[in-house]
């Protein structure tokens, strides 16, 4: 029986087996047969995801190993970096004709591609819900970028002359099974993790991590991979609504002396906020996680049924 904590229906474990989701097909061929062997004993592939889903609030190490191989393998990893393939995609629709049932791809993509300079609170949030991350109730009327996406490649899949259609199902395909891998590393973190939603020339890669406590306090990791200063993590924690606490990790020497030039201005920007900044620490090595799964609430994410 599957326990309380980790509650899913067979239609929602359906969509993780390998024919559905492109990224744990590739996961699990990383997997030797001895790896295999020893997350599980049944063959049947549904059954061991079963059971993994069955035994991960009582022992995580297997879903810890499916988390570290989607984490560290570099086909994998190499999945996290969304926005040359939107830029892609984008390109190419800018370069043939304006169809109509690809007009909302373009714009989305458009809005996506804006640069961080520009970032807007209530934008950012909107961006958070439209990142095809999480599942919308009523998908059929969805505007998240997965079914914005879905709808795109349908109409290409039925149009037999247009311009560059190839070249842009694959890319089509390339940024779905991105978000893919956003989906089940959310699940398997259990947290809602998101692709950083802008254009930044200086950031390579980037992603936001988001829970939350049982005593409703909040966490947020940023981790960026920055062209000239790699590495940078960054660690809020939002207690009592109001007070923050900031861990900053960065190798960086020359990173670490301009961000401490700047803290007076962040913490001013801050209290404007209607937030008390209690601590910002500089740490050498990134902390290990403040939360547990004993000690956090499962954010519900809902995944898109369709591949």
């Amino acid at each position: 029986m599957i326990t309380k904590t980790n509650q899913m229906s067979l239609k929602t474990l359906q969509i993780l087996l390998p024919k559905s989701n492109k990224v744990l097909d590739s996961l699990l061929s990383q997997l030797n047969p001895k790896d295999l062997q020893s997350l599980t004993q049944p063959k049947d592939l549904q059954k061991v995801l079963q059971d993994l889903f069955k035994e991960a609030s009582q022992n995580t190490q297997q879903n810890s190993k499916l988390l570290q191989l989607l984490q560290n393998n570099p086909t994998l990893r190499s999945l996290s970096t969304l926005t040359p393939t939107m830029q892609t995609a984008h390109n190419l629709l800018e370069s043939a004709p304006k169809a109509p049932q690809l007009q909302q791809l373009s714009h989305t993509l458009e809005r996506f591609l804006a640069t961080i300079k520009d970032i807007d609170p209530k934008d950012l949030q909107q961006k958070f819900k439209d990142s095809g991350i999480f599942l919308e109730s009523k998908p059929d009327n969805s505007n998240d970028l997965k079914h914005i996406l879905q709808q795109a490649k349908e109409f290409l899949t039925t149009t037999a002359d247009y311009p560059n259609k190839t070249q842009l199902l694959q890319t089509l395909d390339k940024l779905s099974l991105q978000i893919d891998y956003y989906q089940l590393l959310s699940y398997l973190s259990n947290a809602a993790v998101v692709y950083l939603p802008y254009r930044f020339d200086a950031l390579k890669e980037g992603r936001i991590t988001l829970r939350r406590s049982q005593e409703k306090h909040f966490f947020c990791d940023i981790d960026l991979i920055l062209q000239e200063y790699g590495e940078l993590h960054l660690r809020l924690g939002l207690f009592d609504e109001k007070i923050l606490n900031i861990t900053i990790q960065t190798q960086s020497n020359k990173l670490q002396n301009a961000l401490k030039a700047q803290l007076q201005q962040l913490k001013s920007a801050l209290s404007k906020e209607g937030l008390q900044v209690q601590n910002i620490s500089f740490a050498q090595e990134k902390k290990s996680s403040p939360y547990s799964n004993d000690t956090t609430e499962e954010i519900h994410l809902g995944f898109e049924v369709k591949a």
